[in-house]
């Protein structure tokens, strides 16, 4: 089985100096996209109009933390940055992969960059898998599974109910916006079905948070969301629960790929799990 799941690091180094926004998930979207559009103009075009199922998600500039000041990020000849690109379909990494090695060059804002290399497994954000293994892990492994899961969010995460922003973490909202994504773009029949809230909340406890407000200025508007830790303990160890807090497990290591909640493609929801 080929892997349909992959995390990668674009490093990047400034052929220019100035300063970028602390907020960029929008700019290294539009970056992005005319990268893609520029080998693949018709994927481009389709992935555009695709919102919200689109098959990637994208980190804003990683950065050394010495080089942030007044809310601009320093950019430097002499220093490395780098965004984080995570592909959820076979078809993705293969056109992502062919239009970073197609072009050297990316222009973030008014800043161009040279992209000079990808860090595809040695970085914890990197990684790759698929479907079907994460299926076969978690939900056809009986002996497999864990009594806690805890969430990293290294950037900021919101959820969308109707025109209303949610900026607190919910149990049931990071698990059913993770299952939508796996239903829509798992291609082997192994559907996920949504849980009820109160099967989620007697089957999971939130045992711990450091949870901090951050808000994102996209220049146009800005986005309230949290980051921060997050766990959760398993609350009903009984059989009947079993099937479900494998289901949490599975979701939850899905989400190092698919991101969580609102705005993934533009810097926001960006996770890292442990068990």
């Amino acid at each position: 089985m080929l892997n349909d799941l992959n995390a990668l690091l674009v490093i990047l180094s400034p052929i220019e100096e100035g300063t970028l926004p602390v907020t960029n998930g929008h700019l290294v979207h539009g970056a992005f996209f005319s990268l893609i559009r520029a080998s693949h103009p018709d994927i481009a075009d389709k992935w555009h109009n695709n919102d919200p199922y689109r098959p990637f998600t994208l980190s804003g500039i990683i950065f050394p933390s010495h080089l942030c000041q007044n809310r601009k990020i320093l950019i430097n000849k002499n220093s490395e940055y780098s965004f984080r690109i995570t592909c959820l379909t076979e078809e993705a990494i293969n056109i992502v992969q062919a239009a970073l090695t197609s072009s050297s060059i990316l222009r973030i804002q008014n800043i161009k960059f040279k992209i000079t290399g990808l860090n595809t497994k040695t970085h914890k954000l990197t990684g790759k898998t698929n479907h079907d293994f994460l299926y076969h892990k978690w939900l056809k492994n009986n002996s497999r599974q864990s009594k806690k899961i805890k969430f990293n969010f290294h950037s900021p995460t919101a959820f969308k109910a109707g025109n209303i922003n949610m900026v607190l973490p919910d149990i049931k909202r990071i698990f059913d916006s993770l299952t939508w994504r796996w239903n829509f773009f798992q291609t082997s029949g192994n559907m996920l079905p949504e849980v009820t809230a109160s099967d989620w909340h007697d089957t999971w406890i939130i045992s711990h948070f450091n949870l901090q407000s951050r808000i994102l200025d996209f220049g146009n508007h800005k986005q309230l969301g949290f980051k921060g830790l997050f766990t959760l303990s398993l609350k009903d160890n009984s059989e009947d629960a079993k099937h479900i807090a494998r289901l949490g497990c599975l979701l939850a290591d899905y989400a190092f790929y698919a991101g969580i909640g609102y705005g993934t493609t533009k810097g926001m929801g960006m996770v890292y799990v442990e068990f």
